[in-house]
């Protein structure tokens, strides 16, 4: 889940859920942002780098990496943040990752009730806003 400054659109914060299984949950209450700011969210496999033609290969979840590589290259980064989400949107490659292969279970996202954010999250998500 990244974090986004409604002004800028850069991501303000990066966080990774630990690796779910179907029916699993997990929460990120501190990414909720102010008025106005917005939650994107993203689900990668954990298949390997290797597995998924990742350059370089390793032994690595791509899950993982992804994560981290969100973390220290997109935060407060627009420009890079456009060319991630590109990528993931199109399937093509990412710093070396092809998108089209990282692709994890589709995902349903719950936005907190008090309606203060708006959430995108990209094809093969369900977005459920609770009642208040």
């Amino acid at each position: 889940m990244l974090t986004l400054a409604p002004a800028t659109n850069a991501p303000t914060r990066a966080e990774c859920s630990p690796n779910l299984t179907a029916g699993g949950s997990t929460s990120f209450p501190r990414l909720v942002p102010s008025v106005g700011g917005r939650l994107v969210g993203y689900s990668f496999t954990t298949r390997t780098m290797a597995e998924v033609g990742a350059d370089p290969a390793s032994d690595d979840p791509v899950a993982d990496w992804v994560c981290e590589t969100l973390f220290f290259t997109v935060v407060q980064n627009a420009p890079e943040f456009a060319a991630f989400d590109e990528a993931y949107r199109r399937g093509t490659d990412w710093n070396g990752l092809p998108m089209a292969g990282a692709y994890g279970d589709a995902i349903t996202f719950a936005a907190p009730p008090s309606g203060a954010c708006s959430a995108f999250l990209p094809f093969g998500y369900r977005y459920v806003r609770p009642r208040n």
